[in-house]
Protein backbone atom coordinates (compact mmCIF):
# COMPACT_ATOMS: atom_id res chain seq x y z
CA UNK A 1 0.00 0.00 0.00
CA UNK A 2 2.81 2.41 0.88
CA UNK A 3 4.38 2.01 -2.57
CA UNK A 4 1.06 2.88 -4.23
CA UNK A 5 0.50 5.84 -1.92
CA UNK A 6 4.08 7.11 -2.40
CA UNK A 7 3.87 6.82 -6.19
CA UNK A 8 0.85 9.13 -6.34
CA UNK A 9 1.50 11.81 -3.75
CA UNK A 10 -1.92 13.44 -4.16
CA UNK A 11 -3.47 10.41 -2.46
CA UNK A 12 -2.01 11.82 0.77
CA UNK A 13 -5.19 13.89 0.95
CA UNK A 14 -6.75 10.86 2.68
CA UNK A 15 -3.98 10.48 5.28
CA UNK A 16 -5.86 12.16 8.18
CA UNK A 17 -9.01 10.10 7.63
CA UNK A 18 -9.16 7.01 9.79
CA UNK A 19 -10.14 4.55 7.06
CA UNK A 20 -10.00 1.00 8.36
CA UNK A 21 -10.20 -2.47 6.92
CA UNK A 22 -13.81 -3.61 6.42
CA UNK A 23 -15.19 -0.05 6.49
CA UNK A 24 -18.26 0.81 4.43
CA UNK A 25 -17.63 4.20 2.83
CA UNK A 26 -19.86 6.63 0.96
CA UNK A 27 -17.57 8.88 -1.10
CA UNK A 28 -18.66 12.43 -1.88
CA UNK A 29 -16.19 14.39 -3.96
CA UNK A 30 -15.37 17.50 -5.91
CA UNK A 31 -12.06 16.55 -7.48
CA UNK A 32 -11.28 19.77 -9.34
CA UNK A 33 -9.09 20.78 -6.42
CA UNK A 34 -6.94 17.68 -6.83
CA UNK A 35 -6.97 17.78 -10.64
CA UNK A 36 -5.77 21.39 -10.55
CA UNK A 37 -3.02 20.47 -8.10
CA UNK A 38 -1.85 17.60 -10.30
CA UNK A 39 -1.77 19.78 -13.41
CA UNK A 40 0.24 22.39 -11.54
CA UNK A 41 2.82 19.85 -10.37
CA UNK A 42 2.81 17.60 -13.42
CA UNK A 43 1.54 14.63 -11.41
CA UNK A 44 -0.54 11.88 -13.02
CA UNK A 45 -4.22 11.95 -12.08
CA UNK A 46 -6.86 9.33 -12.74
CA UNK A 47 -10.04 8.76 -10.76
CA UNK A 48 -9.40 5.03 -11.07
CA UNK A 49 -6.30 5.46 -8.92
CA UNK A 50 -8.42 6.98 -6.16
CA UNK A 51 -10.91 4.10 -6.36
CA UNK A 52 -8.08 1.54 -6.39
CA UNK A 53 -6.52 3.15 -3.33
CA UNK A 54 -9.82 3.22 -1.43
CA UNK A 55 -10.33 -0.45 -2.27
CA UNK A 56 -6.90 -1.21 -0.89
CA UNK A 57 -7.59 0.74 2.29
CA UNK A 58 -10.87 -1.02 3.14
CA UNK A 59 -9.85 -4.41 1.76
CA UNK A 60 -12.14 -7.18 0.46
CA UNK A 61 -14.29 -6.97 3.59
CA UNK A 62 -15.08 -3.32 2.90
CA UNK A 63 -17.66 -1.64 0.68
CA UNK A 64 -17.51 1.55 -1.40
CA UNK A 65 -20.54 3.57 -2.51
CA UNK A 66 -20.21 6.37 -5.05
CA UNK A 67 -23.34 8.47 -5.76
CA UNK A 68 -24.47 8.27 -9.40
CA UNK A 69 -27.61 10.36 -9.13
CA UNK A 70 -29.39 11.37 -12.31
CA UNK A 71 -32.48 13.48 -12.93
CA UNK A 72 -33.31 12.36 -16.48
CA UNK A 73 -36.16 10.24 -15.13
CA UNK A 74 -37.84 13.14 -13.33
CA UNK A 75 -37.07 15.73 -16.02
CA UNK A 76 -37.36 13.70 -19.24
CA UNK A 77 -39.25 10.55 -18.23
CA UNK A 78 -36.50 8.15 -19.35
CA UNK A 79 -33.73 6.24 -17.62
CA UNK A 80 -31.24 3.60 -18.77
CA UNK A 81 -29.49 1.87 -15.89
CA UNK A 82 -26.65 0.88 -18.24
CA UNK A 83 -26.08 4.21 -20.01
CA UNK A 84 -27.50 7.15 -18.04
CA UNK A 85 -24.59 9.17 -16.73
CA UNK A 86 -24.23 10.42 -13.19
CA UNK A 87 -25.10 14.10 -12.85
CA UNK A 88 -23.29 14.54 -9.54
CA UNK A 89 -19.62 14.28 -10.21
CA UNK A 90 -16.74 12.83 -12.14
CA UNK A 91 -15.96 9.95 -9.80
CA UNK A 92 -19.38 8.35 -10.18
CA UNK A 93 -18.95 8.07 -13.94
CA UNK A 94 -15.47 6.63 -13.47
CA UNK A 95 -16.98 3.95 -11.23
CA UNK A 96 -19.82 3.22 -13.67
CA UNK A 97 -17.27 2.52 -16.41
CA UNK A 98 -15.60 -0.21 -14.34
CA UNK A 99 -16.63 -3.85 -14.26
CA UNK A 100 -16.01 -4.24 -10.52
CA UNK A 101 -18.67 -1.65 -9.62
CA UNK A 102 -22.40 -2.26 -10.05
CA UNK A 103 -25.23 0.26 -10.05
CA UNK A 104 -28.19 0.17 -7.68
CA UNK A 105 -31.70 0.28 -9.14
CA UNK A 106 -33.37 3.57 -8.30
CA UNK A 107 -33.60 5.77 -11.45
CA UNK A 108 -32.96 9.03 -9.58
CA UNK A 109 -30.76 8.22 -6.59
CA UNK A 110 -28.49 5.33 -7.50
CA UNK A 111 -25.01 4.35 -6.35
CA UNK A 112 -22.07 2.58 -7.95
CA UNK A 113 -21.12 -0.09 -5.40
CA UNK A 114 -18.08 -2.29 -4.89
CA UNK A 115 -17.17 -4.73 -2.14
CA UNK A 116 -18.57 -7.09 0.45
CA UNK A 117 -22.14 -5.76 0.50
CA UNK A 118 -22.39 -5.03 -3.22
CA UNK A 119 -25.09 -7.62 -3.88
CA UNK A 120 -27.16 -6.49 -0.89
CA UNK A 121 -27.24 -2.92 -2.20
CA UNK A 122 -27.74 -3.79 -5.86
CA UNK A 123 -30.72 -6.08 -5.29
CA UNK A 124 -32.64 -3.47 -3.30
CA UNK A 125 -35.76 -2.47 -5.24
CA UNK A 126 -36.82 0.58 -3.26
CA UNK A 127 -39.44 2.89 -4.71
CA UNK A 128 -38.66 5.85 -2.45
CA UNK A 129 -35.25 7.47 -2.85
CA UNK A 130 -34.70 8.04 0.85
CA UNK A 131 -37.26 5.96 2.73
CA UNK A 132 -37.14 2.71 4.64
CA UNK A 133 -35.74 -0.09 2.51
CA UNK A 134 -33.55 2.30 0.49
CA UNK A 135 -29.75 2.04 0.29
CA UNK A 136 -29.60 4.74 2.96
CA UNK A 137 -31.30 2.38 5.44
CA UNK A 138 -28.66 -0.26 4.82
CA UNK A 139 -25.90 2.35 5.05
CA UNK A 140 -27.06 3.27 8.55
CA UNK A 141 -27.32 -0.40 9.53
CA UNK A 142 -23.73 -0.96 8.37
CA UNK A 143 -22.31 2.07 10.18
CA UNK A 144 -21.29 3.76 6.95
CA UNK A 145 -18.92 6.73 6.96
CA UNK A 146 -19.31 9.50 4.43
CA UNK A 147 -15.91 10.75 3.25
CA UNK A 148 -15.98 14.18 1.62
CA UNK A 149 -13.06 15.07 -0.66
CA UNK A 150 -12.68 18.63 -1.94
CA UNK A 151 -16.03 19.81 -0.61
CA UNK A 152 -15.77 23.09 1.27
CA UNK A 153 -19.52 23.18 1.99
CA UNK A 154 -21.30 20.14 3.41
CA UNK A 155 -24.57 21.55 2.10
CA UNK A 156 -23.43 20.20 -1.29
CA UNK A 157 -23.38 16.64 0.07
CA UNK A 158 -24.60 14.77 3.18
CA UNK A 159 -27.57 13.41 1.23
CA UNK A 160 -28.12 10.90 4.03
CA UNK A 161 -29.79 13.71 5.98
CA UNK A 162 -32.79 13.36 3.65
CA UNK A 163 -33.21 9.80 4.94
CA UNK A 164 -33.41 11.13 8.49
CA UNK A 165 -35.93 13.75 7.32
CA UNK A 166 -38.16 10.95 6.04
CA UNK A 167 -37.85 9.03 9.31
CA UNK A 168 -38.62 12.20 11.25
CA UNK A 169 -41.61 12.98 9.00
CA UNK A 170 -40.58 16.62 8.59
CA UNK A 171 -43.50 18.87 7.61
CA UNK A 172 -41.93 20.48 4.52
CA UNK A 173 -41.52 17.27 2.52
CA UNK A 174 -44.15 15.10 0.82
CA UNK A 175 -44.14 11.97 -1.31
CA UNK A 176 -44.13 12.74 -5.03
CA UNK A 177 -44.42 10.09 -7.74
CA UNK A 178 -42.53 10.08 -11.04
CA UNK A 179 -43.34 7.82 -13.97
CA UNK A 180 -41.34 7.04 -17.06
CA UNK A 181 -39.53 4.55 -19.25
CA UNK A 182 -36.95 2.42 -17.42
CA UNK A 183 -34.33 0.31 -19.23
CA UNK A 184 -32.66 -2.29 -17.03
CA UNK A 185 -29.26 -3.98 -17.22
CA UNK A 186 -30.53 -6.72 -19.55
CA UNK A 187 -31.80 -4.14 -22.06
CA UNK A 188 -35.48 -4.68 -21.27
CA UNK A 189 -37.63 -1.54 -21.05
CA UNK A 190 -40.77 -1.06 -19.00
CA UNK A 191 -42.91 1.67 -17.52
CA UNK A 192 -41.76 2.43 -14.02
CA UNK A 193 -42.99 4.49 -11.07
CA UNK A 194 -40.79 5.72 -8.26
CA UNK A 195 -41.17 8.03 -5.30
CA UNK A 196 -39.17 10.99 -4.09
CA UNK A 197 -39.57 12.89 -0.84
CA UNK A 198 -40.02 16.29 -2.48
CA UNK A 199 -39.67 19.63 -0.75
CA UNK A 200 -42.48 22.20 -0.65
CA UNK A 201 -40.96 24.83 -2.94
CA UNK A 202 -43.17 27.57 -1.51
CA UNK A 203 -41.09 27.35 1.67
CA UNK A 204 -37.75 29.10 1.38
CA UNK A 205 -34.93 27.62 3.42
CA UNK A 206 -31.26 28.09 4.19
CA UNK A 207 -29.01 25.52 5.76
CA UNK A 208 -27.08 26.85 8.73
CA UNK A 209 -23.91 25.15 7.54
CA UNK A 210 -21.61 25.75 10.49
CA UNK A 211 -24.36 25.07 13.03
CA UNK A 212 -25.19 21.83 11.22
CA UNK A 213 -21.55 20.82 11.29
CA UNK A 214 -21.27 21.52 15.01
CA UNK A 215 -24.45 19.51 15.60
CA UNK A 216 -22.89 16.52 13.85
CA UNK A 217 -19.50 17.02 15.51
CA UNK A 218 -21.15 17.03 18.95
CA UNK A 219 -21.12 13.22 19.11
CA UNK A 220 -17.58 12.96 17.78
CA UNK A 221 -18.97 11.45 14.59
CA UNK A 222 -17.95 14.31 12.30
CA UNK A 223 -14.36 15.41 11.70
CA UNK A 224 -12.74 17.70 9.14
CA UNK A 225 -9.30 18.64 7.95
CA UNK A 226 -7.57 20.73 5.28
CA UNK A 227 -4.73 18.93 3.48
CA UNK A 228 -2.67 21.08 1.12
CA UNK A 229 -5.62 23.50 0.80
CA UNK A 230 -8.00 20.62 0.01
CA UNK A 231 -10.94 20.25 2.45
CA UNK A 232 -11.66 16.74 3.73
CA UNK A 233 -14.31 15.46 6.13
CA UNK A 234 -15.51 12.20 7.62
CA UNK A 235 -19.01 11.66 9.03
CA UNK A 236 -20.09 8.50 10.82
CA UNK A 237 -23.77 8.30 9.87
CA UNK A 238 -24.84 6.20 12.84
CA UNK A 239 -23.03 8.43 15.34
CA UNK A 240 -24.63 11.68 14.14
CA UNK A 241 -28.11 10.21 13.64
CA UNK A 242 -29.55 10.77 17.10
CA UNK A 243 -28.59 14.46 17.30
CA UNK A 244 -29.95 15.18 13.82
CA UNK A 245 -33.18 13.27 14.46
CA UNK A 246 -33.68 15.03 17.79
CA UNK A 247 -33.18 18.45 16.20
CA UNK A 248 -35.81 17.60 13.58
CA UNK A 249 -38.38 16.18 15.99
CA UNK A 250 -37.83 18.14 19.20
CA UNK A 251 -36.13 21.40 18.19
CA UNK A 252 -38.04 22.29 14.98
CA UNK A 253 -34.68 22.14 13.17
CA UNK A 254 -33.46 25.33 14.83
CA UNK A 255 -29.99 23.80 15.00
CA UNK A 256 -29.61 23.28 11.28
CA UNK A 257 -32.10 25.21 9.12
CA UNK A 258 -33.81 28.57 8.70
CA UNK A 259 -37.18 28.85 6.92
CA UNK A 260 -39.19 31.68 5.39
CA UNK A 261 -42.25 30.25 7.13
CA UNK A 262 -42.61 30.75 10.87
CA UNK A 263 -41.00 27.72 12.52
CA UNK A 264 -43.78 27.27 15.09
CA UNK A 265 -46.46 27.32 12.40
CA UNK A 266 -44.53 24.98 10.09
CA UNK A 267 -43.87 22.39 12.81
CA UNK A 268 -47.09 22.99 14.68
CA UNK A 269 -49.29 21.30 12.10
CA UNK A 270 -51.07 24.49 10.99
CA UNK A 271 -49.19 24.94 7.72
CA UNK A 272 -50.82 23.65 4.52
CA UNK A 273 -48.07 22.12 2.45
CA UNK A 274 -47.93 22.94 -1.27
CA UNK A 275 -47.68 19.65 -3.17
CA UNK A 276 -46.34 20.60 -6.60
Amino acid sequence: MSDFRDQYEWLSVLDPVEIKKNDTLYISSELLWIIWKCKRTGAAFDGNLLLDYLQELVGPGGTLLIPTYSFDFSNKGTYDRRKTKSAVGYLGNVALAREDFQRTRHPMHSFAVWGKYQSEFVRMDNSNSFGEGSPFSLMFDLGTKEIGIGLDNIDKACTFIHHIEVLANVPYRFIKEFQGSYTDLDGSTREYTCEYSARDLSIGYKTKVEELWQLMAKSGGAKRWVVDDIPIYSIDMAMVYQDLYRDMTENKMAGMMDFTVDRDILFGGDYQICKK
